[in-house]
């Protein structure tokens, strides 16, 4: 019942950020974008397009987007699945550095270079990534006093990409003793269950690329 919740709302949020254009991006960027937002969504746009066909048509939507909006950062964003998908690995990793350059404080960006860095083989670099990443969730949860759950859980969804599976687990354990509302165990319970059951080969890494915006 938890999991259909989360689905539920997530759902209803990506409804919401692409229904509404926030920040005030430029109109016809933000249509470009939604366009490829809803096509990334569905996973298709009802042709007979090849998997290889269908990306490489959501690029161009996305490319006539930041042309006109060069710093659109969901729309660079969002390019980054597509890009790895048509096997565009460098220029993968150069799009997420420039978005990176305007956001550079954005963890899960950092999260999505160091996957594109091991699909790359640098492996030493995408653990440069992953740990600049954990740095810093652990200097927010330092600086939080823990008033709040959300920046413990951003330390331990990065933990089995810097780490492994157990070290994230046996983290969110030890977390316990610090949140004792219900909701707040919830989260951690849910976190918990995903990391379980989750596969962090480099396969299952490359899920991360599955999130899209129109923010």
């Amino acid at each position: 019942m938890l999991h259909l919740k989360k689905i539920i709302v997530l759902l209803l949020l990506s409804v919401n950020v692409f229904a509404q254009n926030k920040f005030n991006h430029n109109p016809q960027a933000f249509a470009l974008n939604s366009k490829a937002f809803k096509l990334l969504i569905a996973g298709g746009d009802g042709t007979m397009l090849s998997k290889t066909q269908f990306n490489f048509k959501v690029l161009k939507i996305l490319d006539s987007a930041t042309k006109i909006e060069p710093l659109y950062i969901s729309a660079h964003s969002n390019k980054l699945g597509p890009l790895l998908a048509t096997h565009q690995n460098a220029k993968a990793l150069a799009t997420v550095k420039y978005i990176l350059s305007i956001k550079p404080d954005d963890l899960n960006l950092l999260i999505k270079q160091g996957v594109i860095y091991e699909v790359l083989n640098k492996q030493s670099s995408a653990i440069s990534s992953y740990k600049e990443a954990y740095s810093s969730a652990i200097n927010l949860v330092s600086k939080g006093n823990r008033k709040t759950v959300r920046n413990d859980l951003l330390v331990a969804y990065i933990l089995p990409f810097y780490k492994n599976k157990k070290s994230a687990i046996d983290y969110l354990s030890n977390i316990s003793q610090y949140f004792k509302n219900e909701k707040d165990m919830k989260e951690i319970s849910y976190l918990k269950k995903l990391i379980e059951l989750g596969d962090y080969n480099l396969e299952g890494k490359k899920k991360v690329f599955n999130s899209y915006s129109t923010l």
